[in-house]
């Protein structure tokens, strides 16, 4: 038999034979004539949802400058951490940021990314008149990760001073969506 893909998921059935809403753990039903089995229903929700997020100034302007990069990535991290979605590494060069964040099951990516671009926008129209029209790009870029990639992300997110002395934050993105095969139009991708 192949391996499961999406190809097979249409006609699955989305709950487990024999599961009926009101049954005790430990509970035996019987889906079937016959066929008892013992049912076990788990008692909490537990997820672990890495994300590589990544998203630029408006029009790429570079805002960012290294003065207030720390103060940035400490308010961000602060968001982030109220939102129960705390930061595993983040860091910024002059048009972009990237963050590696442990997404709360509680809260949606959009929700996350919308109050973090919205509070660090605040925060650092705060930091003096070069700020006062400061804003981020409207989208942005989220990659699923997994466990065992957490090293490398975090490598590649504290590195990025010295690889985008090569490489613009479009080229990345660029390459960022098709390493996950995400389909693209490069004329909105921009705007």
């Amino acid at each position: 038999m192949a391996p499961w893909d999406e190809r097979h998921a249409e006609g699955v059935e989305r709950t487990s034979p024999g599961h009926h809403p009101g049954n005790s753990p430990e509970k035996e039903v019987a889906p079937c004539k016959g066929a008892a089995h013992l049912a076990i229903r788990m008692s909490q929700s537990l997820a672990k949802n890495l994300i590589h997020l990544t998203f630029s100034t408006q029009d790429r302007e570079p805002f960012l400058a290294p003065m207030v990069r720390e103060g940035l990535h400490r308010y961000m991290a602060g968001i982030l951490n109220d939102l129960d979605s705390p930061a595993l590494a983040l860091n910024s060069v002059t048009d972009h940021t990237h963050v590696l964040v442990n997404l709360s099951q509680n809260q949606s990516l959009a929700q996350v990314v919308m109050e973090v671009k919205r509070g660090s926008s605040k925060w650092l129209k705060t930091q003096g008149p070069r700020f006062c029209q400061f804003h981020w790009q409207g989208g942005y870029g989220a990659f699923s990760i997994g466990q065992s990639g957490v090293p490398q992300v975090k490598s590649y997110i504290a590195g990025q001073e010295v690889h985008h002395r090569g490489a613009t934050f479009q080229k990345e993105s660029r390459s960022l969506l098709s390493r996950y095969e995400i389909a693209f139009d490069d004329q909105f991708l921009w705007t």
